[in-house]
């Protein structure tokens, strides 16, 4: 099966509740294309994916994004140069060792792009 992983350092957490007890340093995420059309997508208001964190990584969040394949495959080429520097996701019920993915966005507006002349 296709998929990348994707692993970061964790900058800042946003929560509506009490403190987080669980800071975590970083985050793996797999990313897995889905076969659905594009006007299929998200209709349902779904999670996009699942969160989970395991015994023994103290510190470490894992997870696992389904994205549209035609997105999926256009990635590749622009994870590969490193075009994106920072990613946000959005974890919805984490409780205990598991929740799901609400959000997941890459962004490249952290960093300058210069295209060549």
């Amino acid at each position: 099966m296709d998929h990348l992983v994707v692993t970061g350092t964790v900058v800042s957490h946003d929560t509506n509740r009490k403190p987080n007890r669980r800071k975590f340093k970083t985050i793996e995420l797999n990313l897995v294309p889905t076969h659905v059309p594009r006007d299929e997508w998200r209709e349902d208001l779904e999670a996009v994916g699942h969160a989970w964190t395991e015994k023994g990584e103290k510190g470490k969040l894992r997870g696992t994004v389904r994205l549209p394949a035609d997105v999926f495959y256009s990635l590749i080429p622009c994870l590969a140069i490193n075009h994106f520097r920072e990613f946000s996701v959005k974890v919805l019920n984490l409780h205990y060792t598991k929740g799901s993915i609400d959000d997941f966005s890459l962004d490249m507006e952290k960093f300058s792009v210069k295209f060549p002349d």
